[in-house]
């Protein structure tokens, strides 16, 4: 069994300290990611903002068998932040990742390191020459201005 589904295993029978499930209201299930000084979760984002997060990860990373150690979870998510003018907290970024199924090296480490190719859309750099893909329909999100959402 590979080590990203051991900690998997753990977190959904509860016995990871680091990452917690929970239940929404309406039924959905979100990660909790448990990091010290950082106590930001991506569901107190309003839905707008999740959405854009959640769709900007589905689109820009690719999973991968072997551990992609040259970016951490703090530095992806500037690549994020540059892409989207959205500002998220590490915890934030990294219950973005879980909830698009890639799983940190070790969810003790502040920074996570996670299973993605090098060349997913976040890694390399694009035609524009800056990595991440743009958010198409929403060139209000696709400068690099001082804009934030939140």
């Amino acid at each position: 069994m590979k080590e990203r589904d051991k900690i998997q295993i753990q977190c959904l029978k509860g016995k990871n300290p680091y990452i917690q499930t929970a239940h929404l209201a309406n039924g959905k299930m979100i990660y909790l990611v448990k990091t010290v000084d950082d106590d930001h979760h991506l569901y107190e984002l309003p839905p707008e903002i999740q959405n854009i997060v959640l769709d900007w990860v589905f689109w820009n990373f690719y999973p991968a068998q072997k551990l992609y150690p040259h970016s951490s979870s703090y530095g992806l998510k500037h690549v994020l932040q540059r892409r989207t003018q959205i500002y998220l907290y590490n915890n934030q970024f990294k219950e973005a990742m879980l909830m698009n199924g890639f799983w940190p090296r070790n969810p003790s480490e502040l920074n996570w390191v996670f299973y993605i190719q090098a060349s997913s859309p976040a890694i390399k750099a694009q035609a524009d020459g800056y990595s991440g893909l743009p958010i198409i329909g929403r060139q209000d999100l696709n400068r690099y201005g001082k804009r934030k959402w939140c």
